[in-house]
């Protein structure tokens, strides 16, 4: 996956934004307890989160999968041995040796990467403690109709996004609902991760008084994940049809009027706990479809086509 952050500065209004994982970073500073202490003012006034997730990790499996790569790379020893030894190799060779260690999901989730529990910016246990004592902000966040699109492999991402307590247990009922055809999903781990991220975000920052905006990118034609980047970023650019020419404008659009203190679109309402509305984002002029509000959907299982 590729990552972006940019900061945006509106007379002194400032806005961070990531997509991928830096939109998981930008969500992690902005709720961070190190940032701002509870009820101080923040240094920001809003956030952008697209396709971000929240995967925070524990410290103990962070250590665990990094010195599996620095003995890949024959760095062993105290902490300052292995950092002195690795000062030695470029990153082509700890990325190559951080492959051979996690195998090809490395990036996306097995390796040693993401933001841990642990110093100053992140003292906390769990996901939902660490959520849940930050106060209101404004937030625009959402995720694309298919992101990732993967099979499913029962992993442990969805109950660390949601902070529960008894992970091992309800893991094993997923694995087990996911096995026997109980359970379905067109949307691998991550994609989950990223979806439930979105919605467990904007809900918390609704109920606590805050302005939070939910949407997803419905484009089936160009809905998998980063390729709405290409409207908003200039990135993983792709020839358009003539209704992604029209979103082309529309899409950044949304963002410069978050950015600018508006609400993105006119008819785009902020979020409402109880219904979980959001913006569907998409057009195709043949179908007369245009972009919309919708209700009540907190997880997208949708089919490509």
């Amino acid at each position: 996956m590729n990552s972006r952050v940019g900061i945006y500065l509106n007379e002194c209004q400032i806005t961070l934004l990531g997509q991928s994982h830096g939109g998981h970073v930008v969500l992690m500073t902005a709720f961070s307890p190190g940032i701002s202490e509870p009820g101080e003012k923040r240094p920001f006034n809003s956030v952008i989160s697209m396709s971000g997730n929240s995967g925070l990790v524990n410290a103990e499996q962070t250590v665990e999968r990094s010195h599996a790569v620095a003995k890949e790379l024959g760095c062993e020893g105290s902490a300052r041995e292995i950092m002195n030894c690795m000062r030695r190799f470029d990153t082509e060779a700890i990325v190559a040796a951080t492959f051979k260690v996690h195998g090809p999901d490395a990036i996306s989730g097995k390796g040693p990467k993401g933001i841990t529990f642990a110093g100053e910016l992140f003292p906390i246990r769990n996901e939902r403690e660490f959520r849940e004592n930050r106060g209101p902000i404004r937030l625009m966040i959402g995720s694309t109709i298919f992101e990732v699109f993967g099979e499913p492999t029962g992993e442990d991402r969805v109950n660390r996004v949601l902070g529960i307590e008894n992970r091992k247990e309800c893991l094993e009922k997923y694995r087990n609902d996911l096995g026997s055809g109980i359970f379905g999903s067109n949307y691998d781990e991550v994609s989950q991760e990223i979806v439930v991220t979105s919605n467990v975000y904007a809900k918390y920052i609704a109920e606590i008084g805050g302005e939070a905006y939910l949407y997803e990118y419905d484009n089936p034609v160009h809905g998998l994940h980063t390729q709405d980047a290409d409207l908003v970023l200039g990135l993983h650019e792709y020839e358009k049809n003539e209704d992604e020419v029209w979103l082309s404008r529309a899409y950044p659009r949304y963002f410069a009027n978050f950015i600018n203190g508006k609400r993105p679109a006119y008819d785009w309402s902020p979020v409402n706990p109880q219904l979980m509305n959001y913006y569907s984002i998409n057009r195709n002029r043949s179908d007369n479809v245009y972009p919309h509000m919708e209700n009540g959907k907190t997880i997208n299982v949708k089919e490509a086509v």
